[in-house]
Formats: structure tokens, C-alpha cells, sequence
């Protein structure tokens, strides 16, 4: 069974939310009128809440996929449409193998059940790209699913590691001069070629941890 290795990167999709939006979801703990209009019109909180969205199943936009056929070299799909990135994605998994369907293969990533894996799906149905569907359709505890964080933390259930904090303690290659924090903004400054390139080395250092663990 041959092995794809994937990450993703996504942005918040959408504008920025509206004051009126803002009132109608203000926090509960919230009660005066005044601190909830004032609340409510911050530029900056307008901001953080819009960049939650990228963490959204629902909300986010995915600009970048990288993934690699077991030990073959890595290649990344990325762009403002996120249709033709994923149709992109779709058709280079059909032409791993015509005699192989995208079922048959394991998937491996890093906390790949609860994030990658949810976000892939969604968007497979939704643009009706049955390889990435068939690919990241899997049930609990699938046997041809390695999500490497787990692999790393098997004690652990709902508590979440970064890949850089296992990388560094076991002594590999790390942070670069970006991480996921920094991915909108640099999406904003137009520099999509450095967020795919950053993706691909977020596949290389989770196949070596998948190898690690193995």
C-alpha cells in the first residue's frame, strides 16, 4: 500500500465581520451596552475574530496543499482559487496510479484526523472531487490512516503538540523563518510561493517523524 504524505495551509476566507455582526455575537460576559457597541466597532478584535476563521472547517480557505507518494519527491498545488488548487490535488492523485484507487492508499500527516483530513472532505463533497473524498474518508482507528502526532503521544486524546516542539526535542530541523501564525499574513503580502515552500517542508519533517516512529 503506498503512503501519501499531506499538509495544507489555509487563510480565513471572506471579509472582515461587520459591527452589526459583532453585536449580535459579542461575548456573554458582556453586559452594558456602551462596552459592547465599543467592543464591537475595535478594528482589532473585528481582526482576530476574522483570522479564527482559518481554524474553521466551515470558514476557511485552503491556498496550499503539499503531498508526496511515499519517499518521491514533494510537490505542493496552491493558489487564490481554492477549487482549482483542490482540482489540482484531485487529478495528481489520479495519476499515482489508474489502477489504484485513491481508497487504497494510506494517508499520513501531522494531527491530520482533526484538521487536514475534516478540511480536505468537506471541500472534496462540496466540488465534487471524489479522489480527495475517497482519499480522507476513513473511520476511526482505520488502519491506513497514520496521523504522526499520535503516533508521537499515544497516551494523549485532546491535547495538541506542535510539530517544531517535537522536531526540536528530538533533535531535527525545525522552525524556519515562518509558522502557521504567519501564513495570512504573508498571504496578504503576496507571497504565496514562500507559504507553499514552507508547506512542503511541513511534509518533509512529518514523513521523517512518520519513519521515526514507524
Amino acid at each position: 500500500m503506498s503512503l501519501i504524505h499531506i499538509d495544507i495551509e489555509t487563510i480565513p476566507s471572506g471579509e472582515l465581520p461587520t459591527t452589526e455582526w459583532m453585536l449580535d455575537n459579542h461575548p456573554k460576559t458582556m453586559s452594558k451596552a456602551d462596552t459592547i457597541q465599543k467592543w464591537a466597532e475595535d478594528a482589532e478584535n473585528k481582526e482576530a475574530i476574522h483570522r479564527k476563521k482559518s481554524l474553521d472547517y466551515l470558514q476557511a480557505q485552503i491556498i496550499v496543499v503539499g503531498a508526496a507518494k511515499d519517499d518521491d519527491d514533494i510537490v505542493s498545488f496552491q493558489g487564490d482559487d481554492e477549487k482549482e488548487v483542490l482540482t489540482q490535488f484531485d487529478e495528481w492523485l489520479g495519476n499515482l496510479d489508474t489502477n489504484t484507487p485513491a481508497y487504497a492508499h494510506g494517508i499520513c500527516g501531522y494531527n491530520i484526523k482533526k484538521f487536514d483530513a475534516p478540511m480536505l472532505f468537506a471541500r472534496a463533497v462540496k466540488y465534487g472531487l471524489d479522489r480527495i473524498q475517497q482519499l480522507v474518508q476513513f473511520r476511526p482507528f482505520d488502519e491506513r490512516v497514520y496521523d504522526v502526532m499520535e503516533m508521537a503521544y499515544p497516551m494523549l486524546r485532546n491535547e495538541y503538540v506542535s510539530m517544531d516542539n517535537l522536531c526540536a526535542f528530538l533533535g531535527l530541523e525545525g522552525k524556519g523563518e515562518i509558522d502557521g501564525s504567519m501564513v495570512y499574513d504573508y498571504y496578504k503580502e503576496g507571497r504565496l510561493a514562500e507559504i507553499a515552500e514552507y508547506c512542503r517542508k511541513d511534509v518533509e519533517k512529518t514523513r521523517t517523524l512518520y519513519h521515526k516512529f514507524r
